[in-house]
């Protein structure tokens, strides 16, 4: 397997997109296969920068409001509303269901061996039923037919409290840490991802934290109620063996936009705001927050970091777009307009060329990238 990291941004409370970059693909990508009914290609009005023209193709139709999507060396997962776990191997076109019956499935992580997964709505819906998993996993060589899900995060149907997002460090990778982090309403924890032992809240009071990422050091959240992006040390030891430090403010909004979406490479934290706006910042805070790119206002949408490039979904705006990530908005490019409310999405870098995949209301596509 290539040793990259995993670049990934999740959305808050809402049924926002996942995203990841897909860690050492391999030989042909999903769209080189055209099986019989293989679904046709759907050539996207792409403008914006582009000297050649390029198409959008539609892998797999028909889904049912697909919300989330991550990827591996060899399959791409993703969620669907009606609360389906399913996985696409690479090179099908017809995807595996590995669970059913979740609570709105709204975000995917994976490390080497599981898939996770984050059930959004409230255990209230059904408050006679069976004890809610907030969050969960299961073995990805698993299927609905040869293995269940296990709860990392059990709540009783009277508890009013959701996971918001959920976050962890190289995951595809399979990094020695074994920790996952996450926000809820006012505060931050970790986790074992083994599922053993308890929570523990590292960062509290804060104002409605959503979106988180994890570094090599540090962790790193979007606060709503603030409008701002905090940092705090990973090592419950703190640098010199004390405690850490409390949170570091690591940016604040100057007009009051909350991020939806938060990234991280080697050197900056990056997020996508309410007003279809893409920025990055050094991850200690101290220089000025860069703009690489603009779309319209949104509700919702899926942020993924490349090597070189920065994409993006808007999920009200219909469109995917990519900025390098130099910080030059002129080289500003939409690859795919028209599209229905478009989520998450996965960057194959290691293809020949690159691809990236989304979802849309009711499908998986896919397009190569400048």
């Amino acid at each position: 397997m290539v040793g990259r990291r995993l670049f990934c941004a999740w959305g808050l409370a809402s049924a926002t997109g996942a995203c990841a970059l897909v860690a050492g693909l391999e030989d042909k990508s999903l769209s080189d296969v055209s099986p019989d009914g293989a679904s046709a290609v759907e050539a996207g009005a792409l403008d914006a920068g582009g000297d050649s023209a390029a198409t959008s193709e539609v892998i797999v139709s028909g889904l049912s409001r697909p919300l989330a999507l991550a990827a591996d060396p060899t399959s791409l997962y993703f969620s669907e509303a009606t609360g389906a776990i399913k996985k696409l191997r690479k090179g099908e076109r017809v995807p595996v269901l590995m669970a059913s019956e979740q609570y709105v499935p709204s975000q995917i992580v994976l490390d080497a061996e599981f898939v996770y997964w984050r059930n959004a709505n409230s255990p209230r819906v059904k408050p006679n039923g069976p004890e809610f998993q907030a969050v969960a996993r299961m073995e990805k060589v698993r299927d609905a037919d040869s293995g269940a899900p296990m709860g990392l995060f059990r709540r009783n149907a009277n508890d009013e409290e959701p996971v918001r997002s959920i976050a962890l460090f190289d995951p595809v990778t399979g990094a020695a840490e074994d920790t996952m982090f996450y926000t809820e309403s006012d505060r931050v924890g970790r986790k074992a991802r083994t599922f053993e032992g308890g929570f523990n809240t590292v960062v509290n009071n804060q104002k409605s934290p959503g979106a988180i990422a994890v570094g090599a050091q540090h962790f790193y959240w979007a606060t709503a109620g603030d409008y701002s992006i905090r940092r705090q040390l990973k090592n419950p030891m703190g640098v010199d063996g004390g405690p850490p430090p409390g949170p570091e403010l690591v940016h604040a909004s100057p007009d009051r936009v909350s991020a939806l979406e938060l990234a991280l490479d080697d050197t900056h934290v990056y997020w996508l705001d309410q007003l279809g706006r893409v920025f990055r910042r050094v991850q200690d805070g101290s220089a000025e927050a860069e703009l690489l790119g603009t779309s319209e206002a949104t509700s919702g949408g899926a942020l993924v970091v490349g090597p070189a490039r920065v994409f993006w979904t808007n999920t009200d705006r219909g469109t995917v777009t990519v900025v390098p990530k130099d910080g030059d908005p002129a080289a500003q490019r939409v690859l795919a307009t028209g599209q229905k409310r478009p989520t998450g999405v996965a960057l194959d870098p290691f293809a020949t060329p690159p691809r990236l995949y989304w979802l849309t209301e009711d499908t998986l596509s896919t397009t190569a990238v400048p």
